[in-house]
Parts: C-alpha cells; structure tokens; sequence
C-alpha cells in the first residue's frame, strides 16, 4: 500500500471523518436544546484546519508497516485526532488565545466541548471498535493519559514561563508531555502483537522523535517564518535552553535578560535576535537534534522488532523527515 498517495490520503481521511461525525451525531443528544456543542467542534476545526491529518501521517505508516491493514486502525487516528483538537483547543483557552468565533461562547461550554472531544468522543469511538476488550481497555487508558499529560504539560508551560532561569532538564519533560506523537504510536501498538517491554521503547522512541522536531520548530518558526510569539508570550523554548547550555556565564546572563525584556522593548527584541544569530552556532543546533534522533532510533533498536522493520520506522520517522524545512 502505498502511503505517499495523495488519493489514498483523502480516501483514508475521507473515512476518518464518517466515523468522527457518527460518533458526534451520538454526543449531540445531550445538545439538543443549544446546539453549542455542533457548533464549538465545527469552530475548533476551522481554527485548527492544520490538525486534520495530524494524527493519520504518524499512526497510518507505523501501523502499515506493523501490521497492513489501515481499515483497522481509522477509528484509533478518529480518536487520536479527535483528543489532539481538544488539547488544542484548549491550549487556547487558558491562553486567551481562543477565535473570534470561539469567545462568543462561554467559559462553560467551552470547557465541556473540550472533555466531550477529548474525552467522551474517543471512548465512544474505541468502545464500538471490533477489537478485544483488553486491547480497547489498553488503547483507552493511552488516550486517556495522553491527554492528561497534554493538560498537565500547558499548566507546567505557563509555570515555566514565569521562571526566570531556563532548566533544559524540566523544558525537556514539558515538551514530552505537550507532544501527542509518543501516545500516538503507543496507542497503535496495543492493535498489534509487540509486548510491553517493545511497546515502552515505542513510547521513548516517540517521545524523543517529538523532542527533535520541537527543537527543529522552535528554529524554523524563529529564523525562517521569523514569527516571535514564543518571545513574546515568554515561553522558555527548547532551542533557547540548548543555546544557553553551550554558552559561558557571561553570554548566559545577557541572553535570559534579553529574553525576559524582549517582549517590552522593540530594540531588546533586535538585540536578541542578533544574540541568537551569534550565539545559536548551527552545528550545535545540529547535533543537538541530531542527539534526539539517534536516542529515538536506540529506542526502536531495543524493541524485538524485525530488522527490516526497524529500518523502515526509522526512515519514515527521521531520514525523510530530519532538517528537512529548516536547510
């Protein structure tokens, strides 16, 4: 099956979504005298259009290549990407970052639709999935930590960036919990035969892919869409605490003071940037991914997976995808 068909894609979305709006259909019964829940999921989806494919271009090759038949796996990336939405989502409630067409509605019902995408939903879905009761036992307990790691990961973000100092160690375990594609993969896995010891090594291999594109996404977003939101808002990033470990006290200090006073100052925000430039030396940048990637293939290498296997994951995951938009 080819997998870099672009038909192939929209048949398999296609059905994605069949599946997603029947189980919808069944949550709007407790909407019928508002019908604020129709209308927030339909809101999220156009904020997040992006999310779409999300969950299907991480689960779909991994699982092919496991197993073969996608059929099996569509209600699983339903779920997942119906969870990721309401993360989403909700990521830009407690931001205050929510759509226009969102922030007509209340705090309540917002905060409702976000439990019944991210929680209610994907139960439903995987509930009426013709597997065992052990694997949907399994995959629900994944999905159901998975999103309180995302939750806990946003309430830990905001802690971080009203800390002063940039710890790489406590910036690290953040982004692991605010990256769906570990419990993406982990979910998957319980539809196939790998036992706990491979499915935990599926778990850091995700983990450790989802790390080396966050740091990969904190360079192209700064450097080449040259967006600063991440200044602005203080959010201590992946790429700044991999640039202050290689720089001596001095260079230190005047890269996190800067980096507090950005957001106030145009001039400190150039400044920074020009610090950035100077001291974010790429081949530091690029062995710093580098360090993820190869932490994430020793992961799959441990699992009991055939070699032919192993290479495959390996190549989807990192060699077609590592430093791809960034040079």
């Amino acid at each position: 099956m080819n997998l870099n068909s672009i038909r192939l894609k929209q048949q398999m979305l296609d059905k994605i979504k069949i599946i997603t709006s029947n189980a919808e259909k069944n949550l709007s019964v407790v909407d019928y005298q508002y019908n604020w829940f129709d209308s927030i999921t339909e809101n999220m989806r156009i904020t997040h259009k992006n999310i779409e494919d999300y969950a299907y271009t991480r689960i779909a090759p991994f699982y092919e290549i496991l197993n073969g038949d996608l059929d099996n796996v569509l209600p699983l990336i339903a779920a997942n990407e119906s969870l990721w939405l309401s993360a989403h989502s909700f990521d830009d409630f407690t931001d205050n970052s929510l759509s226009k067409a969102l922030q007509k509605f209340t705090s309540a019902e917002i905060m409702m639709s976000c439990v019944a995408k991210g929680v209610l939903l994907p139960i439903s879905i995987i509930s009426n999935m013709k597997i065992s009761n052990e694997e949907k036992t399994n995959v629900i307990n994944t999905l159901t930590n998975g999103l309180m790691n995302l939750f806990s990961g946003q309430r830990d973000d905001l802690k971080l960036s009203h800390a002063e100092s940039f710890d790489l160690k406590k910036i690290e375990n953040v982004i692991s919990r605010r990256q769906p594609i570990n419990f993406f993969l982990l979910s998957a896995s319980h539809l196939t035969s790998l036992n706990i010891d491979d499915k935990n090594h599926i778990y850091k291999f995700g983990e450790y892919i989802g790390l080396a594109q966050s740091l990969e996404n904190d360079y192209y977003e700064l450097f080449n869409l040259k967006r600063y939101d991440d200044i602005i808002n203080g959010t201590k990033t992946l790429y700044i605490a991999t640039i202050l470990k290689h720089l001596n006290n001095e260079n230190k200090h005047s890269l996190i003071e800067s980096y507090n006073n950005a957001k106030q100052n145009k001039n400190i925000l150039i400044k920074l940037l020009k610090e950035l430039r100077s001291y974010g030396n790429v081949i530091n940048f690029i062995n710093s991914v580098n360090r993820y990637y190869d932490l994430a293939k020793s992961s799959i290498d441990k699992t009991s997976l055939a070699n032919n296997k192993k290479d495959m994951i390996c190549k989807y995951f990192i060699d077609n995808k590592k430093l791809k938009r960034i040079f």
